[in-house]
């Protein structure tokens, strides 16, 4: 399974990373699929450190509030290639987006106009971040993965553009019409 720990141990398998390196790589890689939060992020480091699947390179001569640089062991290494291996080809999302949109019927017009242009400036940022990534150097791994990120979010512009603003109208005719 692809969860925090295992994208923590993919991170550092490209080269050693403080938390806050390895959280920002996470988001210049993935944009917005994949965010973690510090809060998140550092027990998840705590228990890589404690399964042995990664070190510290500063030892424990720094406190808590410290940098760390962390590193990759064999054992991590190990477990990262058995999570990557039981992958599976599906995504979860969460989604306040499409939450909001399925009960659309209850909202005005106001809000479904915001949130149809929200969904489409967070689109139109994902697509710009898409476009605009290098990796160093670029894997044919990290090529699929932004231009996936470009396609998703090509889809999500066009489907918002048009039935976007196409459910408002419904939504207002129904109205009008009861």
């Amino acid at each position: 399974m692809i969860d925090i720990r295992c994208l923590c141990l993919g991170v550092l398998s490209l080269g050693d990373a403080t938390g806050y390196e390895i959280r920002k790589r996470l988001k210049d890689s993935f944009g917005p699929y994949q965010g973690m939060s510090y809060g998140a992020l550092y027990p998840a480091l705590a228990k890589l450190l404690a399964a042995a699947e990664i070190e510290s390179l500063d030892g424990d001569k720094v406190s808590a509030l410290d940098k760390r640089t962390y590193r990759l062991t064999e054992k991590g290494r190990e477990s990262l290639h058995y999570s990557l291996i039981r992958a599976k080809g599906q995504e979860q999302t969460r989604s306040e987006f499409l939450a909001a949109m399925f009960f659309a019927d209850m909202l005005d017009r106001d809000t479904l106009d915001r949130l149809v242009d929200e969904r489409l400036a967070e689109s139109r940022g994902v697509l710009a971040h898409f476009q605009t990534y290098r990796g160093s150097p670029p894997t044919e791994g990290q090529r699929f993965v932004a231009r996936f990120g470009q396609v998703m979010a090509r889809a999500a512009i066009d489907f918002l553009q048009g039935e976007g603003r196409a459910i408002v109208n419904a939504i207002e005719r129904d109205r009008k019409a009861r």
